[in-house]
């Protein structure tokens, strides 16, 4: 029976390789009998396996976008796909980079190319949340060694260096500096490590994420979730993670921030949350489907991993003009 209704729904496209992510969506819209595709897009990568997905596709390799894009469309044109779902920082930059080549022959699962730009871009993103008066980390402007010198008695370290932005492939995702020499070591190595990187001071706490599927400008879904364990423990990618009731206030943070950005979709906002002093900063915004390595499936309606809201995301999703508080 499900094998018959599935032959008559319109597949969905899932962009990107990632197992912790692209599995687990798949996984949802399968059980609810939406067929999946795969496209990989990165060079040399191979989309994961899972019996949900029924068709996948290796779409990079050798050549650029214009080469990606063109077997992409190919797919697109043979598979019929309902919806194409970015699943990864790269795959949801490659979509907004192919944003008016993809619009007119697929659903797109993401915003428009300037929202998508202002999430992958960290500077943007702080704006961002400056007007909107968030509070955030205390931030340094270090673009040379001699600036770094110059500043040397106005630093407080530790101090944490982050890449200025998600367009591009970087080689970490975080990197802590304890003291002045320990990054001074970093410059000397690279000349232009600060024109490529985002240097805050070390905010104390335990990671706290707001996920919310945005639509209309509206939350249709809200969660939240702490991190209980991350590596590194000063904070870094979530190892362990467990559901907490919602924080009236940082929810309405988090609103406030997406729809001063114009995001549709899911997004996951990210604070560091101090619990004895009742203090949270933002630290960055996630404009994608998440994942953690293990996770509680506690906490009243469980834990929400990429697939749980995923049916939700597909059949309720239409982009409009973001509302108004």
């Amino acid at each position: 029976m499900q094998q018959r209704f599935m032959t008559m729904m319109r597949p969905t496209l899932l962009l990107g390789e990632e197992p912790r992510i692209v599995v687990p969506v798949a996984r949802s819209l399968w059980r609810r009998g939406i067929p999946v595709l795969v496209g990989a897009i990165a060079a040399g990568a191979r989309p994961p396996k899972s019996r949900a997905v029924r068709n996948s596709y290796r779409l990079g390799g050798q050549g650029g976008t214009e080469t990606i894009l063109g077997r992409l469309l190919e797919v697109i044109d043979d598979e019929k796909p309902d919806w194409l779902v970015p699943t990864s920082d790269s795959s949801l930059l490659f979509m907004a980079n192919c944003y008016a080549d993809l619009k007119p022959r697929v659903k797109l699962a993401c915003p428009d190319p300037q929202a998508v730009h202002t999430v992958l871009d960290k500077s943007a993103t702080m704006d961002a949340a400056i007007r909107c008066g968030i509070p955030l980390p205390r931030a340094h402007s270090i673009d040379s060694l001699a600036k770094l010198r110059a500043d040397r008695h106005r630093l407080n370290f530790p101090l944490v260096a982050k890449p200025s932005s998600k367009d591009v492939s970087n080689a970490f995702k975080v990197r802590y500096y304890h003291d002045w020499a320990q990054l001074e070591q970093e410059f000397l190595q690279d000349p232009d490590f600060g024109h490529k990187c985002l240097f805050q001071e070390y905010s104390p706490g335990e990671g706290v994420g707001v996920e919310l599927l945005m639509a209309g400008g509206e939350p249709r879904m809200l969660f939240q979730h702490r991190r209980l364990l991350e590596n590194p423990s000063t904070g870094g990618v979530s190892v362990i993670g467990i559901a907490e009731e919602l924080s009236p206030e940082l929810v309405q943070s988090s609103l406030t921030l997406l729809r001063e950005i114009g995001w549709e979709g899911p997004a996951m906002v990210e604070y560091r949350h101090d619990r004895a002093s009742r203090r949270f900063v933002l630290m960055e915004v996630n404009g994608r489907f998440w994942g953690t390595s293990r996770s509680n499936p506690g906490g009243g309606a469980g834990w929400i991993k990429p697939g749980v809201i995923s049916k939700s995301y597909l059949r309720n999703f239409t982009p409009r003009h973001p509302g108004k508080l």
